[in-house]
């Protein structure tokens, strides 16, 4: 494997690991905001909550679908300049 293509891998790779961290943010932010402070949980969550978990993941869901890819763009626009 060439220098090149190493590096490109390794970019690729410590993108994948951005989005996983913002991923993990997220949703530690929609159970900071569908939780509201509970520090009790029963068996299921209420209307209100799954409706709010919902939402949330479909806008993190979003999030990581465009920054996956917004990355890949930037990698071959990479590639293209190096001239791979």
């Amino acid at each position: 494997m060439d220098d090149t293509t190493l590096r490109q891998r390794a970019a690729a790779l410590q993108a994948e690991v951005m989005i996983q961290v913002s991923v993990l943010a997220t949703t530690d932010d929609c159970w900071k905001v569908c939780m509201k402070g509970k520090t009790s949980f029963g068996t299921t969550l209420n209307k209100n909550e799954k409706e709010c978990f919902h939402n949330c993941t479909m806008a993190t869901v979003q999030s990581e679908n465009f920054l996956t890819k917004r990355t890949a763009q930037h990698i071959e626009q990479q590639a293209r300049q190096s001239g791979h």
